[in-house]
C-alpha cells in the first residue's frame, strides 16, 4: 500500500520567469537611475536603456547572465546622500 502524496510531501516547483540565482541589486549600482517615465520608471547608464523593471532582471531575461556592467557606489555618494 502506498501513501496518498498530500500538498505538503509535493515537490516544489519554482515558476517559469523565476530566476535560476540570486540577481544584481541595481539599488546599489553606480549606473542604475530613476526616470520621470511612468513606463519606463528604471534606466541603466551602462547598457544605456529604461525600462519597466529593474535593469538587471532585464538583462537577466534576455542574455540569461547576471548583469556585466555592476558597479558598487562608492561610499562617498552614500555618505553624502545620508547628511544630515
Amino acid at each position: 500500500m502506498t501513501k496518498a502524496r498530500t500538498r505538503s510531501d509535493a515537490p516544489t516547483k519554482a515558476p517559469a520567469n523565476a530566476p535560476t540565482k540570486a540577481t544584481v541589486n541595481c539599488y546599489g549600482c553606480q549606473h542604475h537611475f530613476i526616470t520621470h517615465d511612468k513606463n519606463k520608471p528604471y534606466g541603466c547608464r551602462a547598457f544605456a536603456f529604461k525600462g519597466p523593471m529593474l535593469p538587471s532582471r532585464t538583462v537577466f531575461n534576455v542574455t540569461g547572465t547576471e548583469c556585466a556592467y555592476f558597479k558598487q557606489k562608492s561610499d562617498f555618494a552614500a555618505k553624502w546622500r545620508h547628511r544630515s
